[in-house]
């Protein structure tokens, strides 16, 4: 198995229809990426817990756009202290969190799911201030803001 493992002066990186296979025996596919400020992930196919250890592993990310199919309920964990923006585009998903985002000011919802949103919940999102939610038919559905102390702009 390819890694990306230990890139040190990586600052910039964008997977497009790209696979990562899960390989629990082997060393994990994402190493340290101390420089990483922008991801930009379309249409990749990934384990829930690479995805994690991508944001984990990149201490000066900033930007972040995703397009991944994860199963039902998303969780986003993004316990990031340097991520300012980010994007999603959510497929078969009736619950959305975003978790620990604590610099997160900006976040983009594009729900292109046929199944019907329900909730939406941001935990510890401490400074969001704008939130984006599109749609082509925007369901009732239910918004959570906990611990988001600025007022958001929706």
């Amino acid at each position: 198995m390819q890694t990306l493992l230990d890139a040190k002066s990586l600052t910039s990186l964008n997977l497009e229809f790209v696979v990562i296979p899960d390989d629990f025996n082997n060393d994990p596919p994402i190493g340290r990426l101390p420089c990483l400020k922008t991801v930009s992930l379309t249409n990749v196919n990934m384990h829930y817990g690479t995805f994690a250890q991508l944001i984990s592993s990149s201490p000066s990310l900033e930007h972040l756009s995703a397009s991944i199919s994860f199963p039902r309920y998303y969780n986003y964990s993004l316990p990031s202290s340097s991520l300012k923006s980010f994007e999603v585009r959510i497929f078969n998903s009736e619950v959305v969190r975003v978790i620990e985002a604590k610099s997160l000011e900006s976040c983009t919802l594009v729900l292109e799911s046929p199944k019907q949103i329900k909730r939406i919940q941001f935990d510890r999102c401490e400074n969001l201030k704008h939130l984006s939610i599109r749609a082509p038919q925007l369901p009732n559905f239910t918004l959570q803001l906990h611990g988001c102390k600025h007022l958001v702009n929706a």
